[in-house]
């Protein structure tokens, strides 16, 4: 699992044998069953036999580490409603800085006893369109990252919620094009982690 420290460049690259113009959507499109919050992580719940994505777990790497998620008691009901699946992306709800809200991260396990914090919200993308390797690098790109902080409503905190990121601007390849930019990038951001 390599780092993740900032967004991403602006992702521009297509490769000579993919000739489809690239389709413009809302972020909101590329979800099964939309944007949803998780559950209320209550401290005197650590015992349980849940894995829980928190917001601590959002950053310093490129996907969602299973092996480093603390535990939380849930009732079964709320678990199912709850329950994180592979390819799923978060996005942080708040930050004390404008630059950490919508910050986002991607579950590419498939372990099946996990749930997800309240102050993140979650999307599931439809798989058989989208490439959640894809989108989670496409998502802390600099065109994607500046349209969710301007979004972004600060008081105290800085905060974002589904209806801000629910209309963010996607311009979106073909499912075959997405993986191959994903594996392109992998690989980059893997050659380079070798040289640090």
């Amino acid at each position: 699992m390599k780092a993740t420290t900032g967004p991403r460049t602006e992702i521009n690259i297509r490769f000579p044998e993919f000739k489809e113009r690239h389709t413009k959507l809302k972020l909101l499109d590329v979800c099964n069953g939309g944007i949803t919050n998780g559950v209320f992580n209550d401290p005197s719940k650590r015992k349980g036999a849940y894995r829980l994505v928190n917001v601590l777990d959002m950053f310093g790497t490129d996907q969602i580490n299973v092996a480093a998620l603390t535990y939380l008691h849930l009732e079964q009901k709320e678990f199912e409603r709850n329950q994180v699946k592979f390819g799923d992306i978060f996005f942080t709800r708040s930050s004390l800085v404008p630059a950490g809200i919508a910050w986002s991260n991607v579950f590419l396990s498939h372990e099946n006893n996990v749930t997800f914090d309240g102050h993140l919200m979650k999307i599931t993308p439809n798989l058989t369109k989208f490439s959640s390797e894809y989108l989670a690098q496409y998502f802390r790109s600099s065109q994607i990252r500046k349209q969710l902080v301007v979004r972004g409503k600060t008081g105290t905190m800085t905060t974002i919620g589904q209806s801000d990121i629910a209309s963010v601007e996607l311009n979106v390849p073909s499912l075959s094009e997405q993986r191959k930019i994903a594996d392109f990038l992998t690989a980059v951001d893997e050659r380079i982690g070798q040289l640090i």
